[in-house]
């Protein structure tokens, strides 16, 4: 995609957006543990 950076990260997990400087959000399930993360790619 050509892309060198990823700004404006946010967590987002079933569809809900959570955004922070600090801290990040993670979901465990009987097998599985996971983090969803989003933001736009930029050159």
């Amino acid at each position: 995609m050509g892309a060198t950076s990823i700004v404006g990260l946010e967590r987002f997990y079933k569809k809900v957006p959570f955004s922070s400087e600090t801290e990040f959000e993670c979901h465990a399930g009987a097998i599985v543990a996971g983090v969803a993360l989003r933001g736009p790619l930029v050159k």
